[in-house]
């Protein structure tokens, strides 16, 4: 289970893309030296049928199945890509570059910004059109579930443009002082608009019909909001409305005020009624679009599941956490503690019998993403947001790790599963775990280069580092000058490796690069003196490593 799964990687080695979460397997690998070019960015589409990415030189798309590249333009300063639902048509953004008075073309002209938002047609392989969008922040054209309409955000103006047609729009309203809205999925598409206050007018939020005369259907007015964040549920018939006001008149809270309101196409909606003061943290929907869940409250923060009456269907107190999950089929919940909550509990639950599955700490966390098959996952600590445990993990629901990568010598940066259609996985039985399942849950003991050492007979989670805190300027050498050792801790011993095991590991970090240098000159790549040089002493390395090993 989970061997058919794809997933891509970037970093400052370049990008990859592997299949399998026990034993990877390498598909495509792009070297690039970090010093000269880097991925600037990569995306699957919807379908998971294509995937683009940009490596400083050219942007290219690349058929997932076949290795084949569809487009390939030198379109190197691409920062954002963007596929329409049903992978139609592909858009690429560059940023807007403004030119000074005294930037001239060579026959003396004024220079003028260059056309940075691009449209494409993936199955005819080619580009159909380019216009320029002057803010990052609307950029972002967005289609209708059947991708008959594309909305796009101008300025106060709000273009529709229908048959697949870029050049023009066909319909258009202005909306004084819009500032984003997003499209719903379903059949019927709605727009909601969110206008924040102007000149003593109160927020507003708008759902608007996408017909020639965009005829507005609801109004809600937010009396202490500055922004907004908007959700629509899978079915189109409810977005939810986080609403914030980044000071906090009361002088209780940090993070200022947020309300949590719920807005329907057929009744006027509510407000989500909290049962602890303090931020909302993360908002999520089930996938089944009836049920929504809510991190919220100064730590310990509480989560709660609500239904589309505003109703508690489901309460689990409190704890350290900030962020929540729901898995594809929405069987599986995850409430856990990442960023600044450094100790990263997750906790699984079986939403159906409203039960804890596991419990398993994976501290230094930064990144959490579901796998289309609803039962793995990945964990990963990228750069630049933390450089500590650089790397990612891949685990089932249960708790068990599969798979550990650490990105010793490059940093990690993304991390990206390949989306799968509707169907492609069913739903799940989630079955009770026994004793010895619950023992394996959460990280494993390892002790490198000393597989044979009897720390390594211990269950995991037998023991837990206790951490002290030591100032930058005493992290070098062996000084524990003016380290914090917390209250009760025992000394620790620490692990040296004696000059043996060091040559040991010097020796295959040395056949590592070699395997590297032999795939290259497979692939026909032509090698310097030196690289060759080194594949020249493989086996003198192998009988030394050996001599090494019976010692």
């Amino acid at each position: 289970m989970g061997e058919n799964l794809v997933y891509a990687t970037r970093g400052a080695f370049g990008f990859s893309l592997k299949r399998g979460v026990v034993a990877p397997e390498t598909l495509v690998e792009k070297d690039l030296n970090p010093k000269d070019a880097i991925c600037r960015t990569f995306k699957f589409s919807n379908n998971g049928d294509y995937f683009c990415y940009v490596d400083s030189e050219r942007t290219v798309l690349v058929e997932v199945s076949t290795g084949k590249e569809l487009i390939a333009e030198n379109l190197g300063k691409t920062s954002h890509i963007l596929f329409s639902p049903r992978d139609k048509f592909m858009v690429t953004f560059e940023p807007y570059v403004i030119y000074g008075i005294s930037s001239k073309n060579e026959d003396g002209t004024q220079k003028k910004p260059n056309p940075n938002l691009r449209f494409w047609s993936i199955p005819e392989r080619k580009h159909l059109h380019t216009s320029i969008s002057s803010k990052q922040s609307d950029w972002m054209p967005k289609w209708s579930e059947d991708e008959e309409i594309m909305i796009r955000l101008v300025g106060s103006e709000i273009m529709r443009h229908d048959k697949h047609d870029f050049t023009k729009y066909s319909k258009k309203t202005a909306i004084t002082n819009i500032r984003n809205f997003e499209v719903s999925p379903g059949q019927e598409t709605i727009l909601a608009c969110f206008v924040p206050p102007v000149k003593g007018q109160p927020a507003n939020v708008q759902l608007r019909r996408c017909d020639d005369y965009f005829s507005l259907i609801r109004q809600k007015i937010f009396m202490r909001c500055d922004k907004v964040d908007m959700y629509w549920n899978s079915k189109g018939n409810a977005l939810a409305v986080i609403s914030s006001l980044e000071v906090d008149e009361t002088n209780r809270s940090y993070y200022g005020e947020s309300q949590v309101h719920i807005m329907t196409v057929n009744c006027e909606g509510f407000m989500v009624h909290r049962d602890k003061e303090g931020p909302v943290h993360t908002f999520t929907w089930n996938p089944n679009g009836t049920i929504f869940a809510l991190c919220y409250g100064f730590m310990p923060a509480k989560v709660t599941l609500y239904n589309l009456r505003g109703d508690t269907v489901w309460a689990l107190g409190e704890g350290s956490r900030n962020e929540i999950y729901f898995n594809r089929f929405g069987n599986v919940f995850l409430t856990c503690g990442f960023g600044n909550l450094s100790a990263g509990r997750m906790q699984f639950w079986d939403v159906e019998e409203k039960k804890e599955i596991i419990g398993i700490e994976v501290p230094n966390t930064t990144y959490f993403s579901w796998a289309p098959d609803g039962q793995h996952f990945v964990t990963a600590t990228t750069a630049p947001r933390l450089r500590i445990d650089n790397g990612y993990r891949i685990w089932h629901y249960t708790g068990k790790m599969l798979f550990e990568y650490s990105a010793e010598k490059y940093e990690l940066w993304e991390f990206a599963w390949r989306p799968l259609p509707a169907g492609a996985y069913n739903k799940f039985m989630i079955p009770k775990l026994t004793k010895e399942q619950k023992s394996q849950a959460g990280l494993l003991v390892k002790i490198k280069n000393n597989n044979n050492h009897p720390i390594q007979a211990l269950p995991a989670g037998a023991i837990t580092k206790a951490s002290a805190y030591v100032p930058p300027h005493l992290r070098k050498g062996d000084s524990n000058k003016g380290a914090l050792a917390p209250v009760g801790a025992t000394p620790q011993a620490r692990l040296v490796l004696s000059e043996t095991e060091k040559k040991i590991k010097t020796i295959h970090k040395k056949l590592d690069d070699i395997k590297k240098l032999k795939e290259k000159q497979a692939n026909g790549e032509k090698l310097e003196v030196n690289q060759l040089s080194k594949i020249d002493k493989e086996s003198e390395l192998i009988s030394e490593l050996a001599n090494l090993e019976f010692k």
